[in-house]
């Protein structure tokens, strides 16, 4: 088991690339907190925790890239680079992580047993794994979602109720611990959930109309 403490997951994701017909592909990073960056004997040489970290995540994630190690309010962490599928279902997603949507601008996470299950043994019995989106507006339209108990911009925010985003903002989604904890014990989790009640209203409205 690593000696970590804390893992941090953050995935940037754009409205565009959950609106695509097309598979799309983000990078993620994660963060995995090591005792120290370089070695308390010689500084030009990695600690121990970071060597075992590297291998650790390497094997759990294959795509992972090691970034760097950094020290952030006195604690330390390897950074890692993933790739991550944006794809339509689950049998078609990848070995990895994939974040899935079904071209309406909804959002999910699937993490394969597998890795849950590695992640869990490497590093969740003692650890404090974190789950957060950075999402984009990168259309001409504001979008309106229903979204999961999660923290929005570091605010709680209730389960079921909507927020949208403004065209060219972006906000960040930490999910809950109970979202964590389902997501990382296999399941698929939904982040998003298009509120098109108003453009379906002003549609049947039209209709009428006519």
């Amino acid at each position: 088991m690593l000696s970590a403490c804390e893992m941090e997951l953050d995935i940037p994701v754009k409205i565009s690339e959950l609106l695509s017909a097309e598979t799309q592909n983000v990078t993620g990073t994660i963060a995995v907190e090591v005792s120290a960056c370089a070695s308390y004997e010689d500084s030009r040489i990695p600690s121990e925790s970071l060597t075992e970290v590297r291998t650790k995540i390497k094997g759990i994630i294959p795509s992972a890239e090691y970034v760097q190690c950094y020290t952030k309010e006195m604690n330390s962490y390897a950074e890692f680079n993933i790739k991550i599928n944006v794809k339509h279902d689950v049998e078609t997603a990848s070995d990895g992580i994939s974040l899935l949507s079904d071209g309406t601008g909804a959002l999910g996470i699937h993490i394969p047993n597998d890795v849950t299950e590695q992640i869990k043994q490497a590093l969740y019995g003692s650890s404090d794994v974190s789950i957060s989106f950075s999402i984009t507006n990168d259309t001409d339209k504001q979008a309106k979602y229903v979204v999961g108990a999660s923290y929005l911009n570091n605010q709680p925010f209730p389960l079921g109720n909507t927020f949208i985003l403004l065209p060219n903002h972006s906000l960040d989604i930490r999910l809950s611990d109970v979202a964590k904890d389902y997501i990382l014990q296999g399941n698929n989790f939904i982040i998003l959930i298009p509120d098109n009640d108003d453009e379906q209203q002003a549609s049947e409205s039209s209709e009428q109309a006519e």
